[in-house]
């Protein structure tokens, strides 16, 4: 019964809060994929516990990681957006946490206030760094937090402020299904020049079968994700498919709909000895070319 309450109580407090939400946001870099298979999954992978990376979505992934790791990711986005990620989760005085820094910079901003040659240029710098912890509630239930400090630098203005993500994960709910609950980016910001920049608020749900079909040595981990941001019209649903070789080698294949820009995303790993480097391809269409996204962590 507590199991519901908890639940249900996270799930009214996300609606009641998307209610009251309005308007365009701001800080696009937070919407920006984390880690490379993740992101080849489409990001459907609220429920998944191979990836240090996944705990960024959702906290609650964090009691279930036994081992300390640490994660860089390197994203060669469009219109040259680059992100460096840096994750790492411990322990400290017996209570589990992890860490993020996320740094986005946009190079070369053309200033035009008239038609011909540009009149210079400019940079924009977007930086998350984040303290987060989990609590099992139950052998396998969970609920974690993260604090987010938020900056922004764009030409002569800056920006910061804050923001909270709450996170539920139930481990096995029936056989190997998991299933997770987000809410992203619960915040405020101070101005920026003379107006405040409303932060991404989301809310996800999402489940996925661990190894739904074996053969051989391989196996198969299906994904689903439903993505809400407040401020948006719209549902996305996200897919991931994840196979893997004797948890050595990993081939994923992700699609989300919803996207006018990009919907299809794939990626590759490999795994030896506690090391996995990752490797995610999300084309887009318009002619704004492609990301490359590489991703690496060490299990301590």
């Amino acid at each position: 019964m507590k199991k519901l309450i908890t639940l249900t109580f996270i799930i009214v407090y996300a609606l009641s809060y998307a209610q009251n939400d309005a308007g365009k946001t701001g800080l696009s870099f937070l919407k920006i994929g984390v880690g490379a298979g993740e992101s080849a999954l489409a990001e459907a992978i609220s429920t998944n516990l191979n990836s240090p990376f996944s705990i960024y979505y959702n906290p609650a992934l964090l009691s279930f990681h036994e081992n300390p790791n640490i994660g860089f990711m390197h994203n060669e986005w469009i219109q040259d957006v680059k992100s460096e990620f840096l994750i790492s989760n411990f322990e400290l005085f017996n209570i589990p946490l992890f860490a993020v820094v996320n740094s986005t910079n946009i190079s070369e901003i053309e200033i035009r206030t008239k038609p011909g040659e540009k009149e210079g240029s400019f940079n924009a710098h977007y930086l998350n760094i984040g303290l987060g912890t989990a609590l099992k509630l139950y052998e396998n239930i969970s609920t974690g937090v993260v604090f987010k400090y938020l900056y922004e630098n764009i030409f002569d203005y800056e920006a910061s402020g804050y923001a909270l993500d709450l996170g539920l994960f139930y481990k096995d709910f029936y056989s190997d299904l998991n299933l997770g609950l987000t809410l992203r980016n619960l915040g405020h910001m101070s101005n920026l020049n003379q107006e405040s920049t409303k932060l991404p608020t989301e809310i996800r749900i999402g489940a996925s079968y661990v190894d739904l079909l074996k053969f051989s040595e391989f196996s198969f981990t299906p994904s689903i994700e439903f993505q809400k941001y407040f401020s948006k019209a719209g549902f996305p649903i996200l897919f991931g498919l994840e196979t893997n070789y004797s948890r050595m080698f990993f081939v994923r294949l992700g699609y989300r709909t919803g996207r006018e820009l990009h919907g299809f995303s794939a990626g590759v790993g490999i795994n030896w000895k506690g090391i996995q480097a990752d490797y995610a391809y999300v084309p887009f269409k318009e002619s704004f070319g492609s990301a490359n996204i590489f991703s690496i962590f060490i299990s301590l």
